[in-house]
């Protein structure tokens, strides 16, 4: 008896490799990089799971932005309490001022690349793939 191809698991890895990369997806799964060449070359030829594959990877870009911005919100608030802790340790005369500002410059280096990625993901949102996210979802029902 013939083994059923396993969609759900295929279209999961294409759309983990397009966003994480190759090598940390077969890692992950378990799989040869053999294995994911089949599957690519699968998808090219198996409407089914190219657009399985589309509809994954749309929602784990979806789900990479909505955790961007919660990154964003906790990384602003560490800023914050970084400042106003440097702010009181120089008012009380305490010279710590060269730790934090190495501390408060990585924290604002980390918030500016997170930024810089979320304005991406909201570029693309623009050219409309939120929307075909929701569409796609709302037909899977």
């Amino acid at each position: 008896m013939a083994q059923k191809f396993p969609y759900a698991k295929a279209s999961t890895i294409l759309a983990e490799a397009e966003i994480f990369g190759d090598r940390k997806t077969c890692e992950r799964w378990g799989i040869t990089s053999q294995t994911l060449r089949n599957y690519r070359a699968r998808a090219n030829e198996d409407s089914n799971l190219l657009q399985s594959f589309e509809l994954k990877k749309r929602i784990l870009l979806v789900g990479w932005q909505q955790n961007c911005a919660s990154s964003l919100n906790k990384s602003l608030k560490v800023l914050d309490d970084l400042m106003e802790d440097a702010k009181e340790r120089a008012l009380d005369g305490l010279d710590e001022s060269i730790a934090y500002a190495g501390m408060i410059r990585a924290v604002a280096g980390g918030i500016k690349i997170v930024g810089e990625l979320k304005l991406a993901g909201e570029a693309l949102d623009e050219s409309g793939s939120s929307s075909e996210v929701s569409e796609i979802e709302a037909r899977s029902r």
